[in-house]
């Protein structure tokens, strides 16, 4: 175990992960976006390259925005397009904002006849956050005929998932520390997505 990880995650209360390639294992790191490892098997050489820049991206939408975006919409197209292939229905974590709403409506678009999508939200009723996206997910809901299972996670219903999560720990196995509310959320929302014999969950993390 890595002491100074786990005391910076423990005094910051970072509900995910903490910024680098660093792990709570000490000697073990974690690999950043936009990067790939080359593994040579015969004499265990590794190498790490980056395959992104943000930077270049910068420096493109400088000399032409107009094709850059419609490059962007062509990459996200095709990123989704290739998660459908599915023998199974597919699910789409939907909230009702912009980065959630595009996956479900590229999906939507690019998914065959034989496709079935589901939407799935969770809500934290009670919640003391100062907005509200429900207007908006059950606009997509209607605009794109999805149905939206929507998974309820209240108070009581948290310290009721954690408390299952402390009994069940034998089963879990989770790399890095998490948010106890959010464990609770995903648990919640496993239950659902099998009851719906869904494989596969597209999400939109901004």
């Amino acid at each position: 175990i890595d002491p100074v990880y786990v005391s910076e995650y423990l005094v910051r209360r970072t509900p995910g992960f903490l910024e680098g390639s660093r792990t709570p294992f000490d000697g073990l790191k974690r690999l950043l976006p936009g990067h790939f490892l080359i593994v040579d098997t015969r004499t265990r050489k590794t190498t790490l390259k980056r395959y992104w820049d943000p930077n270049c991206i910068v420096m493109r939408l400088r000399s032409n925005l107009d094709e850059e975006v419609e490059r962007f919409r062509d990459s996200l197209a095709l990123s989704v397009s290739r998660q459908l292939c599915s023998d199974a229905p597919v699910g789409i974590a939907v909230s009702g904002g912009l980065d959630s709403s595009s996956v479900a409506i590229l999906a939507m678009r690019c998914a065959n006849a034989a496709t079935r999508i589901v939407g799935f939200n969770w809500v934290e009723e009670g919640s003391s956050r100062g907005y509200d996206e429900s207007i908006w997910l059950n606009a997509l809901s209607a605009h794109l005929r999805m149905p939206i299972i929507r998974v309820s996670l209240c108070h009581h219903q948290q310290e009721s998932s954690q408390l299952e999560l402390l009994q069940r720990r034998g089963d879990l196995v989770y790399d890095e520390p998490g948010s106890p509310a959010n464990l609770g959320a995903m648990e919640r929302l496993a239950a659902a997505l099998q009851a719906q014999s869904v494989k596969a969950l597209l999400l939109g993390l901004g």
